[in-house]
């Protein structure tokens, strides 16, 4: 059984599979001494899938390939390697990594640099867009970290995602031109950047070797024309381009959207046309302000939508409102309607079997296996999933593909009575908020109830020889 696709999207399920965000990607690719010397991963898929979706706060980085001369972020490096299989070839640093020169220049973020090169009349970046550089990195004890000239291909770093330091850094260059830079660990990482990196000044060698406009920033950002009406949500839209289709989308179709956000600074706060990408899924999947203006929309069309603070993904409110996010509507596939709520879904029955942790569950459809599943088996399944309220929140129905994920990848209550299972059988299990999502904003915080059909088990493979075999 082919795995791959769906063990991202069940991971949204289980509500694992945090964003990615550009920031990590940077810090994984040039920082790291634990992954060295290069490491970069795309962000995860909406679309049913793990990781950075709309709302996020991340940009997708998905884009053109090398032809254009800016290269995909999962382009950007050779797969991670452990320290002691490649190790970065030493180059001296050009100045003491510690303290800089007295001409150096210090900004009022602690940004200390000084130019090699200067350019007069090159073109300059812009806060918002797609930048290539080339990047050497020195530790305070002048070990080289990261040298992207051994590559031969310089990093890209989208300037809305990137930690402070580097985007200052970046905007202080024209094209062509390098300088060096003592960049202070207060702004050259951030909350989510790997643990295994050290949070040290590091000094850094920057050339700017080219630039790509980011999506152009909307004059009326400050406030929506005259004439616009607010929905329930105070979220007022107005039209950039009208469509060509007739079908507005239902929550539970499938949609392709292109979409870009800004704060009132300009800053973009996401988008997917950073890389010329579009967002593939389900409406539900947007957040709440977003999906109902998409639910207004026709193929074709592009809207500008302005959303009041409290009706902003959480993921965006740190950032001064109103949001301004341009929609573009590209494709539009029925989906299946979701299945209605259980009229059992606010408590498990009397009589009701449990887990071995307690979980509820009793079973809808006897299934014909013999097998059950083990914590490290993959499996396939349909399911559906609700709060006690009745609302829906994931199903794998209206998608009309079921979800393949490791067993024990999942919420704990639920991976527990997978494991009571057999192919065929159909079960609708409660799960105390205990051993649901604990601690997960993304998920709901309570009890769950989940209604799934068990299709198929892929057995984990066999654990190999341990120390001491005789096998090499």
């Amino acid at each position: 059984m082919n795995t791959s696709p769906a063990r991202a999207r069940a991971r949204l399920a289980a509500g694992r599979g945090a964003p990615v965000r550009a920031s990590v990607l940077v810090m994984a690719a040039l920082m790291s001494a634990a992954l060295a010397p290069t490491a970069a991963c795309q962000a995860g898929r909406p679309d049913g899938g793990a990781g950075a979706g709309p709302g996020s706060g991340a940009a997708v980085p998905s884009g053109p390939g090398k032809s254009s001369g800016f290269a995909a972020d999962g382009d950007a490096a050779p797969a991670p390697t452990r320290r002691d299989e490649a190790r970065v070839p030493q180059v001296p640093p050009p100045y003491d990594p510690v303290t800089p020169p007295a001409d150096a220049v210090r900004t009022a973020s602690g940004l200390v640099y000084k130019k090699l090169t200067s350019i007069d009349g090159a073109s300059q970046p812009g806060q918002n867009d797609t930048v290539l550089v080339h990047l050497t990195a020195w530790r305070p004890s002048g070990e080289t970290i990261n040298d992207s000239r051994v590559r031969g291909q310089p990093v890209p770093l989208r300037l809305p995602t990137v930690p402070d330091g580097f985007r200052e850094a970046a905007l202080l260059l024209r094209v062509g031109e390098e300088a060096v830079f003592w960049m202070p660990a207060v702004i050259g990482f951030t909350a989510d950047t790997p643990a295994a990196v050290p949070r040290d000044q590091l000094l850094y060698r920057m050339q700017l070797v080219s630039r790509r406009p980011g999506p152009v920033t909307p004059p009326d950002l400050a406030r929506p024309p005259a004439g616009t009406r607010a929905d329930r949500a105070g979220v007022r839209v107005r039209t950039l381009k009208a469509g060509t289709g007739a079908a507005r989308p239902r929550r539970f179709d499938r949609v392709v959207v292109r979409h870009t956000a800004w704060d009132q600074d300009g800053r973009i706060v996401e988008s997917s046309e950073l890389g010329g990408a579009a967002e593939r899924g389900e409406v539900r999947r947007w957040p709440d302000a977003l999906a109902g203006v998409l639910t207004t929309m026709v193929v074709g069309q592009r809207v500008r939508a302005w959303l009041p603070g409290a009706a902003a993904p959480p993921a965006w409110r740190s950032r001064p409102a109103p949001l301004v996010v341009d929609l573009e509507l590209i494709e539009l596939t029925p989906g299946q309607p979701p299945p209605a709520a259980p009229s059992d879904v606010a408590a498990a029955p009397a009589g009701a079997r449990r887990s071995p942790l307690g979980a509820a569950f009793r079973v809808l459809r006897a299934g014909t296996g013999a097998i059950r599943p083990g914590p490290d088996d993959v499996v396939r399944v349909h399911f559906s999933a609700w709060t006690p309220d009745g609302e829906l929140f994931d199903t794998t129905r209206s998608r009309g593909e079921p979800a393949e994920f490791q067993v024990k990848g999942v919420a704990r209550g639920w991976a527990d009575v997978l494991q009571q299972m057999v192919v065929g059988d159909e079960v609708r299990a409660w799960i105390p908020a205990a051993l649901a999502y604990p601690g997960l904003p993304s998920r709901p915080q309570g009890p769950v109830v989940f209604e799934c059909e068990l299709l198929a088990i892929e057995p984990a493979p066999p654990a190999g020889p341990g120390p001491g075999s005789g096998r090499p």
